[in-house]
């Protein structure tokens, strides 16, 4: 992530308008705009393995890198349910960020529960 954000700081100065004179690049826009998408991408991209890792932990009782495993493992056979949970959760908290964060607040629970059930579905009930 990091050497991602570096080149998009560097692209971003190169190519904007500065006030030494530089009328800037007519391609600005568009440099800036497809390297926030590969860093979405990107981010979106580290964080899917990771998605149940939590609720395998203290669920199963698995240690973290054993959790992170078993968690990818259920990306893997359940990769498109995931991807577009993932996004929806992810705009819908957008747009309760919008209206000044409350919402944010009232959705976290909403959205916690969802992956529980997410969870189940792919995981099956607690062994225990």
């Amino acid at each position: 992530m990091i050497p991602l954000f570096i080149i998009m700081a560097i692209v971003m100065v190169s190519v904007l308008p500065n006030n030494g004179g530089n009328q800037g690049s007519p391609l600005a826009i568009p440099i800036i705009l497809v390297s926030y998408l590969a860093i979405l991408i990107a981010i979106f991209l580290v964080q899917l393995p990771f998605l149940f890792t939590f609720q395998l932990i203290a669920d199963r009782g698995l240690t973290g890198p054993q959790a992170v495993g078993l968690s990818f493992k259920g990306l893997q056979k359940n990769f498109g349910g995931c991807v577009f949970f993932v996004i929806v959760t992810g705009l819908l908290s957008m747009l309760a960020a919008l209206a000044c964060y409350l919402p944010v607040f009232l959705l976290m629970p909403i959205t916690m529960g969802a992956l529980f059930l997410v969870y189940r579905d792919i995981f099956g009930p607690s062994p225990l």
